[in-house]
């Protein structure tokens, strides 16, 4: 079968395949006028590497268009859409002013934004060069939202942070059930930071297991900022972690302790002691829970951020 993938038409040329056994066809037809035909594989990520690696250059070349196009993506966590896109309205307008090259765009997925600055040039080199100064202005404007470049993961950017102090984390886990820990196990050389986590969905295992103190959970509900930073505290205490990190609240669709689908405790302990915060989320449960994930790593980025900067 993967002789007869390699066959190709007399008189053709293969395209390379970087992620399959499949070559493409390259086909000049005589005239007039003359023509070229390309075919490609089907499978997405396939076809999608080969016609940007060796169909779109070589169409532009023809239609006399620039060589070279080049993406530079930012991406920011803890803020909406709207959040990007207003604080890189007066680089957006400049841009475009100018003829709109380079060009930016935004993309919202999962509780994060990704901005993609897109420049077109004779070589890659010059892209670049015309990339910089507005990646430079927009990571001015976006401030501690932007965490990373290009195919940097908020995951992979925490770990990062955490081997540069020298420091391990834990998870307490009720409304995200696992999501977070799973997240953080995503990386690649993980185990170096990531200790565990313990999932405490029941409200009576918040205490049992995590320690969180039943006046606490009588007198503030299993929702609450004080029971997410109880449950940091005490994952932080029993898996021997520098940091522990907490999720509560309410994924829905239903109302639980009076408090409406969406709302989100996420608790941070740390040598500098406990802290806690409150979001609502939008979105249906399972949106919820991956923005609840999301917002968590972000809450601890923003930490060891801050923390970094106290020592510098």
């Amino acid at each position: 079968m993967n002789y007869r993938q390699a066959d190709l038409p007399v008189g053709a040329t293969p395209l390379r395949n970087q992620r399959g056994t499949a070559p493409g066809v390259r086909l000049e037809l005589s005239g007039p006028p003359p023509k070229v035909v390309y075919a490609m594989p089907g499978v997405p990520h396939e076809m999608y590497v080969m016609f940007t690696d060796e169909v779109l250059p070589e169409l532009m070349r023809r239609a006399g268009r620039p060589a070279a196009i080049v993406h530079r993506v930012l991406r920011t966590a803890g803020m909406w859409e709207s959040a990007v896109a207003e604080a890189l309205a007066d680089e957006v307008s400049r841009l475009q002013a100018s003829g709109g090259n380079p060009a930016i765009a935004f993309l919202a997925s999962q509780g994060q934004t990704r901005v993609r600055i897109t420049a077109r040039a004779a070589t890659r080199d010059e892209a670049l060069r015309l990339i910089a100064p507005v990646e430079e202005a927009a990571r001015a404007a976006l401030g501690l939202g932007c965490y990373g470049v290009d195919d940097e993961s908020l995951e992979s950017v925490v770990h990062g942070l955490l081997r540069e102090h020298g420091a391990t984390v834990a998870t307490a886990e009720s409304l995200t059930g696992g999501l977070l820990a799973g997240r953080f196990t995503d990386t690649p050389g993980s185990s170096a930071t990531f200790l565990g986590g313990v999932v405490a969905y029941a409200t009576e295992l918040k205490h049992e297991l995590l320690g969180v103190p039943s006046d606490v959970l009588r007198e503030h509900g299993a929702v609450s900022d004080e029971t997410a930073m109880a449950m940091a505290v005490g994952v932080r205490e029993r898996l021997g972690a520098t940091y522990g990190l907490a999720t509560t609240g309410v994924a829905g669709p239903d109302l639980q302790e009076g408090k409406p689908a969406g709302t989100l405790h996420i608790g941070i302990a740390g040598p500098d002691g406990a802290s806690a915060h409150a979001l609502r989320l939008p979105g249906d449960r399972n949106l919820v829970r991956t923005y609840a994930s999301v917002s968590a790593l972000d809450a601890l980025r923003r930490v060891l951020l801050a923390r970094q900067a106290g020592r510098g």
